[in-house]
């Protein structure tokens, strides 16, 4: 009798072993997430800081402090002549006449040649219609103040000859062979909102050595200009530009945390059914997102 209860308790034990078994292979199994290899369209970049700077500039000036508005914005290319402003000279007047407070009959005079004069200064100026460009450029500064007098502690405005707005960056050696005249910029930094689009301009022929912190670096010089400056945008500022060095059309892209490495070999887990079954797979370009 006693061997038959034996017998019986270990074939309920062996019973119930066999029915927590795979639930005691799925508690110690390892919990992983599965992730979906996705088509998509990429861009692969280079990243650096450089600063705002422009050319040759020549300055919008007038004898005499006007009321004006402008006629070009930041960004527009002039040639030698081209009106930049309209002066408004019975605001112009007034202004003048508020600040030495005096009627403004009193401070006009009509010359021979039939122009309008001012007094101001201690002098008496010829009264301009509009503001015109010196040289031939782009403007990078206008300094109108709408309403108010213009002229007196900045220029009208600012030409500068070439490309208007650029920036010069270092690009490290490791790098440089990617870059190429022409190549898509956007630019961003901290002294603006939103973005810019540029291109690269020119690469130096030759290599400099510079220090970044307590190690010497070798880099290349390289110059961009921007393609849609603003008022927003003032020289010497460090802005921050992405260079788009490639881009791939529909590539199939993996995430990075769903590749494994074993010596040389990549590959990933293929998830099928309650079983993961491990594919070598040969990567290309690596991405942000992946590779």
């Amino acid at each position: 009798m006693k061997k038959y209860m034996i017998l019986i308790a270990a074939t309920l034990m062996g019973v119930l072993a066999a029915q927590c078994a795979p639930v005691a292979v799925k508690a110690s199994a390892p919990m992983v997430s599965v992730s979906t290899a996705q088509r998509q369209d990429i861009e692969l970049s280079v990243f650096c800081t450089g600063k705002i700077g422009t050319g040759k500039t020549t300055n919008v000036t007038t004898e005499l402090p006007v009321v004006a508005h402008a006629r070009v914005a930041v960004g527009d290319r002039v040639a030698k002549g081209d009106v930049v402003a309209e002066v408004d000279a019975e605001a112009t007047l007034s202004q003048i006449a508020a600040f030495y407070s005096l009627p403004a009959e009193s401070l006009e005079n009509l010359s021979a040649s039939g122009q309008r004069e001012v007094y101001y200064g201690g002098q008496v100026y010829t009264l301009p219609e509009t503001i015109t460009a010196p040289a031939e450029g782009t403007i990078t500064q206008l300094n109108l103040e709408e309403g108010g007098l213009s002229g007196m502690e900045a220029p009208i405005a600012v030409i500068s000859d070439g490309d208007g707005f650029t920036i010069t960056a270092n690009i490290n050696e490791s790098q440089i062979a990617k870059i190429a005249v022409g190549q898509r910029a956007v630019i961003t930094g901290s002294g603006f909102t939103g973005s810019y689009e540029g291109r690269v301009k020119a690469i130096s022929g030759s290599a400099k050595q510079v220090m970044a912190g307590s190690t010497t670096e070798t880099v290349v010089e390289t110059t961009f200009v921007i393609d849609n400056p603003d008022q927003a945008l003032k020289p010497g500022f460090t802005p921050k530009v992405e260079i788009i060095v490639d881009t791939g059309k529909d590539v199939l892209l993996i995430p990075y945390e769903s590749l494994c490495r074993e010596g040389d070999v990549d590959y990933v887990y293929l998830a099928g059914g309650e079983r993961a079954v491990r594919k070598d797979i040969l990567i290309g370009r690596e991405v942000s997102q992946g590779v």
